[in-house]
């Protein structure tokens, strides 16, 4: 799978549940884990938008067992505006989850629907420093970021902030080196209480995961 392309948006719908359910439903509870990452092979359903070719959303279409309050089917999000996918009608495409630690990630397989004429234009468009059209994780090889459970994070960060807990959480290691290093002056205290209070302010779904 040369070309798999990750789905965006997914926070906005039931992406979680609905795939959680379908994995369970096929393969058993003992296959869908939060202690570590594991990966699941499903078949998902690209929709393109019929005004605009590049708007293509991604549905699962697996049956919901009578009875069930969660559906095993329905949007769980869409592909990046600028992935170059061309679809002209609704597509049954392979897929990958990754999900842990009450997690997901689905990476959709689109080997056979890039569009190479507009690939070489976005590229273009990047070396001539036109970065308006790009995330800042695409411009910027610095940019890193982690998803968190918000509560927890700002419980470190606001009563063990000086020691960058609410960092060693993220994985994001070498923050908390530093936070670790400099624990015997008040800034990281400070800094985590800083942090901690911007957290809890930050809005979140129904998964309490946060960006940090």
């Amino acid at each position: 799978m040369e070309n798999m392309i990750e789905v965006v948006e997914m926070a906005q719908t039931n992406a979680y549940n609905i795939l959680r359910n379908a994995v369970v439903d096929r393969d058993g509870p003992a296959n869908w884990n939060n202690n570590g990452y594991h990966y699941h092979n499903i078949e998902v359903a690209l929709i393109p938008d019929p005004d605009n070719p590049h708007v293509i959303a991604v549905y699962s279409e697996y049956p919901t067992p009578k009875g069930a309050k969660i559906k095993r089917s329905g949007l769980i999000g869409f592909l990046p505006p600028n992935a170059g996918v061309t679809i002209i009608e609704r597509t049954l495409v392979n897929a990958i989850i990754k999900e842990g630690f009450k997690n997901i990630e689905v990476k959709v397989d689109v080997s056979d629907f890039i569009d190479e004429e507009f690939n070489h234009t976005e590229e273009e468009l990047f070396e001539e420093h036109n970065y308006e059209n790009f995330e800042e994780k695409d411009r910027n090889p610095y940019y890193y970021k982690t998803q968190v459970n918000k509560f927890i994070f700002c419980f470190l960060a606001i009563f063990f902030g000086s020691f960058g807990a609410q960092w060693f959480y993220a994985k994001q290691y070498s923050k908390g080196l530093w936070y670790l290093l400099l624990c015997w002056t008040t800034l990281p205290m400070f800094l985590g209480w800083y942090q901690g209070i911007k957290a809890l302010l930050m809005k979140t779904d129904n998964s309490y995961l946060i960006e940090v």
